[in-house]
């Protein structure tokens, strides 16, 4: 289990958290990644938490023989996405980085099934285009 230290700095004590990404933004207002900035050997999740994510996640690779090809398959088409994409700009960056931290809340808060399924899917691609935006920003700079 976890302590939130913003909670142990505020009132000298924390409950026990698996995961503290939906504590901090309802509770503090602040995403994992400012968390993180303040406290950079804090851990967010529990180990236990961490190895049943593990074990779930090869578990799901077992259960997909055409995983890599279909891997493959999405970043060439994620690849021909973004080559088609001009002149990014700063909003365009601040609006994805606000996408990606709320599909990491969401995928945090504990949803399941064919919601998570989608939510995850909407989080790796904003994550990309946010990487490839960024790339793209500083290269014009």
């Amino acid at each position: 289990m976890v302590k939130c230290k913003i909670c142990i700095e505020e009132k000298g004590e924390s409950d026990d958290y698996h995961h503290l990404t939906f504590h901090l933004g309802k509770k503090h207002r602040i995403y994992t990644r400012e968390y993180k900035e303040k406290f950079p050997d804090a851990h967010i999740t529990s180990s236990s938490f961490r190895q049943k994510q593990r074990k779930l996640m090869l578990e799901r690779r077992k259960n997909i023989p055409d995983l890599e090809e279909r891997l493959h398959q999405w970043r060439n088409e994620k690849q021909e996405s973004m080559d088609s994409e001009v002149e990014p700009t700063m909003d365009n960056i601040e609006s994805l980085t606000e996408r990606v931290q709320y599909y990491k809340l969401l995928l945090g808060s504990g949803v399941r099934g064919e919601r998570y399924k989608r939510a995850y899917h909407e989080y790796m691609e904003a994550k990309t285009l946010l990487e490839h935006l960024i790339d793209l920003y500083i290269k014009q700079s």
